[in-house]
């Protein structure tokens, strides 16, 4: 992002002619828009996994003791 912006400065009006700066601007700061909701959807997912990953424990340890129950049962 820093050299981004950079860019943008030394291509500005006073340094060149045409739109390249403020081009370059936009751009930075559509890019910071985009990585930063990115991030926050990988935080999403990795939360939802983590619960997910606790649910499955839960299920399986579930699933050991009735079978466990069971086996006593014809045991």
């Amino acid at each position: 992002m820093d050299e981004t912006r950079k860019a943008s400065q030394d291509f500005g009006s006073g340094n060149w002619d045409g739109g390249l700066g403020g081009a370059l601007t936009g751009l930075a700061e559509t890019w910071s828009s985009q990585v930063s909701a990115l991030a926050g959807k990988c935080d999403t997912l990795a939360s939802q996994c983590g619960v997910s990953g606790v649910l499955y424990q839960r299920t399986e340890t579930a699933n050991t003791q009735t079978m466990n129950s069971l086996a006593s049962d014809f045991g």
